[in-house]
């Protein structure tokens, strides 16, 4: 199932869009690559990936030639890393810019937000609170046709990204999109998707 747009006032958040932002923020906060990262910050100079392996101590700690190799080549894909060409030897440094971008990503939106927008029946939750604010639990499973401890499952999942929140009303709990919040995300995607 395909992803649909998240749509609220004028913005839209396309599903390509959440899915790059994703996909750097999952790459940026593995913990090899946070290693890597460490390790090419307190390098005073270019470093090859030889270099990079022997700091590590190679399988010790889980990595190879192949491994920092290919770790080296996503992180360049996500210009956190720039490299160089000297005769047969790659040297790679921090891409200050590139990196704050990410950084800068990952703390106005996290992965956990982006993890529940990445869900087909989440985004179509986020759209219809965002179409008709105050909708109960009752009123959505009822319009998505499921559980009631299903639609509450992922209800919880979006309250905690910080994507929706809860008003009590009465006996009910009616649901409303964070315009903010989403528009921090849109924000920060977009300016992600267009360096890209």
């Amino acid at each position: 199932m395909n992803l649909p747009e998240l749509r609220f006032n004028d913005v839209v958040i396309t599903s390509q869009e959440i899915n790059q932002a994703y996909r750097k923020l999952k790459i940026f906060n593995n913990k090899k690559i946070k290693t890597m990262l460490v390790i090419l910050k307190n390098a005073t100079s270019v470093l090859t990936p030889t270099e990079i392996e022997n700091i590590l101590g190679s399988d010790a700690n889980g990595f190879s030639q192949s491994s920092v190799s290919q770790n080296l080549a996503k992180m360049r894909s996500l210009k956190m890393v720039k490299n160089s060409r000297k005769a047969k030897n790659k040297y790679y440094k921090i891409d200050p810019v590139g990196l704050k971008e990410i950084e800068s990503l990952n703390a106005k939106v996290g992965l956990k937000t982006l993890r529940a927008l990445r869900h087909v029946l989440r985004a179509g939750m986020v759209n219809m609170l965002a179409a008709l604010p105050g909708m109960t639990t009752t009123d959505l499973f009822i319009a998505f046709k499921l559980e009631q401890s299903v639609c509450s499952l992922h209800l919880g999942i979006l309250r905690r990204a910080g994507i929706v929140f809860s008003k009590k009303n009465g006996k009910n709990r009616e649901y409303f999109v964070s315009i903010e919040n989403l528009k921090t995300i849109a924000d920060a995607i977009n300016k992600e998707s267009v360096l890209v």
